[in-house]
């Protein structure tokens, strides 16, 4: 075989990175592997999935091949879950784990935004752009630490504790603050700029910095990008905005995963009680779900696109 010493060399490299073992390569490459067995072996049986998965087959258990392998031991109901999320994902991040905003809506970078010149939203990250202002970001980073807090001490620093507690803290966010303005007030210009609780400088090193700055955002890269902190965002993103629409769903009779993609995304974009709040206005006497997802679709952009997506279908969504 040319070249396998090279493959072998790239495997064992990715073999702590990517957190792989030696029952879940055997059960996805469907043969009899241990550590100990030829190295030669592995790399042909990895080459033999790949041509399989449509990857480039070079033999080498990369981040792509790894990601196919971790796809290909999902459950059917695992499988439901993760074409929603993967869809929406298109809205938030183009699928990037470690998609950066950098105070973006305070910036002016989004079009007619209230936050513009206004409020600092602070930085938001990840898959689903989880933000500094509203706490997501926090409970990120918490559920990121209490994974693995040796890993995370090691990529922030001796100021992790810190970082924490403020993108932890206790109160309103920016943008409440603002909503519960009077017109007077939010004409004032004196009143800003805004910042919540969560949305102050954080020290690295020997400076005091905002969480958008160069310096931190190669930490937050780092952590985004980390293979045993990926599957956090995962997590939070289907605790804080798929898990509370469930029942919502179901008692409306929205049980296809065209209808679950949809809630899943309003609840992304505004909230879980403001994606109930849009929805409800949508369930008249007599309406089919076809037609409650149509009548929808004309008032929001991001429920059109799913709805004229052919890839989701009005079949009882799998992942109930």
């Amino acid at each position: 075989m040319t070249h396998v010493l090279d493959e072998v060399k790239k495997n064992i490299k990715y073999y702590d990175q990517l957190q792989w073992n030696a029952a879940v390569v055997q059960k996805a490459l469907g043969v009899c592997y241990t550590p100990e067995a030829s190295m030669e072996s592995l790399v042909n049986d990895v080459k033999v999935f790949q041509k399989t998965h449509r990857l480039d087959a070079d033999g080498i258990l990369g981040p792509a091949t790894w990601e196919a392998m971790q796809e290909s031991l999902m459950t059917p109901k695992e499988r439901a879950v993760k074409k929603v999320v993967d869809r929406v994902l298109v809205f938030e991040s183009g699928g990037r784990y470690d998609a950066l905003n950098l105070d973006g809506e305070f910036k002016g970078k989004f079009k007619n935004h209230v936050a513009t010149g206004k409020i600092h939203i602070g930085l938001s990250a990840g898959l689903i752009q989880f933000t500094q202002d509203g706490g997501s970001l926090g409970k990120l980073l918490k559920l990121m630490a209490n994974t693995d807090e040796a890993v995370f001490k090691a990529i922030v620093g001796e100021t992790w504790v810190e970082l924490l507690e403020v993108t932890n803290a206790k109160g309103s966010s920016g943008l409440q603050k603002y909503r519960a303005m009077s017109e007077a007030e939010q004409s004032n210009n004196a009143n800003f700029p805004i910042r919540g609780p969560r949305v102050k400088p954080v020290k690295l090193g020997d400076k005091r910095l905002d969480l958008w700055e160069p310096e931190w955002q190669r930490v937050m890269k780092a952590l985004l990008n980390h293979p045993k902190f990926k599957p956090c965002q995962w997590e939070l993103a289907l605790s804080l905005y798929l898990d509370p629409m469930r029942d919502f769903l179901k008692k409306n009779g929205l049980t296809s995963e065209k209808s679950v993609c949809i809630g899943f995304n309003l609840s992304v974009h505004r909230g879980a009680s403001g994606a109930m709040n849009f929805m409800d206005n949508y369930f008249k006497s007599g309406r089919t779900e076809s037609q409650i997802l149509s009548a929808m679709a004309r008032d929001d952009k991001r429920v059109f696109a799913i709805v004229s997506d052919k890839d989701f279908t009005y079949n009882v969504w799998g992942g109930w």
